[in-house]
């Protein structure tokens, strides 16, 4: 198929081409006039003098040698001398006419093989650029491939943005991985850890058995869940984490997320503390909630200090920033939640701003370990993990996932730490 690129360069190539074959003919024209002017006289009596033999010609048949047209020339022996100048007439001629014309032709037809060279040239110009490019480099054009060189280019960022989207792809796989593996940890521990409770008391009560057994029962359930929810993203594309709000008890749910995590804190011997107001409830997506909380809860617990409790507060604000409409949910919650994070504190960049009217604000507050200053602006990027005092043993995922989640409730989180307490507070619409 024609282009209009390929018929701009073709027109280019045959213009080209009549153009320097009007300039050889015209070059052509004026050396042969010149050289009428100043080379043919002498070239003319060169030629006569090797095409003609000289006669001597007696006193009385000079009128008649005249008469038929011979040339005259000097006397020799007193004798005039006559040449004929037929032979002249006749090389003269064929120089005039089929020397002169093939001369031309063959100078024209030198001239139509140079532009055709030339047009090969670029073909082959093309090729190399074209190998070139497919080798990965930059492709060199001369001069006149303009069109060809936007081509390329374009080809290029094609070529590039194909790489990003290869690169993002497979980047958000490894993400979408790790994610997983991150959030499976968590149940999976609780599963292990019931189980092996029921395994090494075999003279538990029946009643705790039970309990453990139902426990157990209900992680191995949420696993469940978690691999249903794995396959439902990869059916998106990677895409961003599905939100499902309803009404949700707040209270409850905190509690349930705190009963998983209890058998790991007993090994830290750090308390949980929830202090969630009776019937608080919130218009949320329970189970990715949940997950937030369990997310911020097991960092809590990873780096306090033994003896310490990490505390879980809630209230509902009526307003943003309105720390007087806030219901009761404990003084130093209420402080923190109120003003936001402290003066070192980090956060999702959604802010403050994005979450308006009533919110449900929650907060983890953990003693111990504190978050550097350098490193609040990174807290909850994917993979990131502090080295040195909170530097820990996961993929770096948790708080990012949590970010994610509350960012698609539409609501912030942010992180404070100061004087060895640190405290992430999350706001979203209630």
């Amino acid at each position: 198929m024609k282009t209009m690129q390929g018929i701009e360069y073709r027109r280019r190539a045959v213009a080209g081409a009549f153009a320097r074959m009007a300039a050889y003919t015209l070059a052509f024209v004026l050396l042969v006039a010149a050289a009428r002017v100043l080379v043919w006289p002498t070239l003319a009596g060169w030629i006569a003098d090797a095409t003609s033999v000289w006669i001597e010609v007696p006193a009385d048949s000079v009128d008649l040698y005249r008469m038929l047209g011979y040339q005259e020339g000097s006397l020799v022996n007193g004798n005039p001398q006559f040449r004929d100048l037929a032979d002249y007439r006749f090389v003269t001629g064929i120089i005039k006419g089929p020397v002169l014309w093939s001369t031309y032709a063959i100078g024209l037809a030198a001239v139509g093989l140079w532009c055709a060279a030339r047009s090969t040239h670029g073909v082959d110009a093309l090729m190399a650029a074209l190998e070139q490019a497919a080798a990965g480099g930059k492709p060199e054009l001369p001069g006149g491939f303009d069109g060809a060189r936007a081509a390329f280019a374009r080809l290029a960022e094609r070529e590039q943005a194909q790489a990003r989207a290869a690169t993002y792809a497979e980047a958000r796989k490894n993400e979408l991985v790790a994610y997983l593996a991150h959030d499976i940890k968590t149940p999976l521990t609780s599963v292990v850890g019931y189980l092996a409770l029921l395994a090494e008391e075999p003279g538990l009560p029946a009643a705790c058995r039970e309990r453990y057994a139902r426990s157990a029962l209900e992680k191995a359930q949420r696993l469940d869940g978690m691999m249903d929810e794995f396959f439902e993203i990869t059916r998106y594309n990677l895409g961003a984490i599905p939100i499902e709000r309803e009404t949700t008890d707040v209270a409850l749910l905190v509690e349930q997320v705190a009963d998983e995590l209890y058998p790991t804190a007993m090994e830290r011997g750090v308390l949980i503390e929830v202090e969630v107001p009776e019937g608080l409830s919130a218009f949320i997506d329970p189970e990715k909630m949940a997950r937030v909380m369990g997310n911020l809860l097991k960092n809590g617990i990873a780096y306090a200090e033994a003896g310490t409790a990490v505390v879980c507060r809630a209230r509902v604000e009526e307003a943003a920033g309105d720390a007087t409409a806030a219901s009761e949910g404990g003084a130093a919650g209420d402080v923190i939640a109120a003003g936001g994070s402290n003066a070192a504190g980090r956060g999702s960049a959604a802010g403050d701003a994005a979450v308006e009217g009533a919110r449900l604000v929650l907060t983890v507050e953990d003693t111990g370990k504190e978050i550097s200053a350098a490193h609040l602006d990174r807290i909850f990027d994917k993979f990131y993990r502090e080295d040195g005092a909170r530097s820990g043993k996961g993929a770096g995922l948790g708080l990012a996932i949590a970010r994610e989640i509350i960012e698609g409730h539409g609501g912030a989180i942010d992180a404070s730490s100061e004087r060895g307490v640190t405290t992430f507070t999350v706001r979203v619409p209630a």
